[in-house]
């Protein structure tokens, strides 16, 4: 088993701000970029980023082995999030845990990541905040994703950035080879990991990945993870502000947060 954790980003196509910032990760996490574009032989790029590990899979590989089907959201079937399932569970599992992310998550630098990692050494699933459905209800939700495959309860979740650790991605595999596809992954990591009695963590650095948000009146947290922020370069703008986010650590006050400077930023 690899001493590190791995960071796995999941985009169409590389964009250099990403990867410029996840160069800074490099010594403490093994970095992999699954490119869901096929189209994508940037040869330049990849060998200007060479410790970073670019992974591009045929959608018929995807297919072929049951990595399918992951996110009916997404209208690309396989996305990128088969395409990161399937190496993380055949072709690759040296890795304790695997830190999954969608391009428009935002977080501060790798401390970030690290602290929570540190925090939760061994959690089978470190992710956002879980719903429970004991009922079987439908209606609210797109619970129907679970009903063909899991008895109650079913558990959902954001999972834009995730945590999953080696003994759920084998559970994921097993899904896999029993059903020949995937499902909804929103749904499926927590109700695998609830019925596997896996650890589950949801983290309060964690409690800010939502489907849609408005950040510009927001004041961020360094010690946070937040979704969404589609435009990357808002990313290199936060990151290059030191001064805007500081977390207050003054426990005798109520106030969460210090502001240095002209926060909110204007997105």
């Amino acid at each position: 088993m690899n001493n590190k954790n791995a960071f796995c980003l999941i985009t169409i196509k590389p964009n250099i701000i990403w990867l410029d910032f996840l160069e800074t990760m490099t010594n403490n996490y093994d970095i992999y970029v699954v490119i869901d574009d096929n189209s994508f032989s940037d040869i330049k790029l990849i060998k200007k980023y060479n410790t970073i590990f670019f992974i591009r899979i045929s959608d018929e590989l995807c297919k072929n082995n049951g990595y399918w089907d992951s996110s009916f959201i997404i209208k690309k079937n396989p996305s990128g999030w088969d395409k990161a399932l399937l190496y993380f569970s055949i072709f690759n599992i040296k890795y304790k845990n695997i830190w999954f992310c969608e391009d428009d998550v935002f977080f501060y630098n790798m401390n970030t990541i690290l602290n929570i990692d540190n925090k939760y050494p061994d959690s089978d699933i470190i992710c956002s905040n879980i719903t429970t459905n004991n009922e079987g209800y439908k209606h609210d939700w797109h619970w129907q994703q679970a009903l063909p495959y899991f008895k109650l309860p079913w558990l959902k979740t954001m999972v834009c950035c995730c945590r999953l650790s080696n003994r759920l991605m084998f559970e994921i595999c097993r899904f896999v080879l029993i059903f020949k596809k995937l499902t909804f992954i929103e749904c499926l990591f927590t109700t695998i990991a609830h019925h596997k009695k896996m650890s589950i963590e949801t983290p309060q650095e964690l409690e800010n990945i939502h489907w849609r948000n408005d950040w510009k009146n927001f004041i961020l947290d360094k010690s946070c993870l937040y979704h969404p922020f589609k435009n990357i370069e808002d990313h290199l703008s936060l990151r290059n502000q030191e001064k805007i986010i500081s977390m207050d650590t003054d426990t005798e006050t109520d106030k969460k947060y210090r502001i240095k400077s002209d926060w909110p930023l204007k997105l």
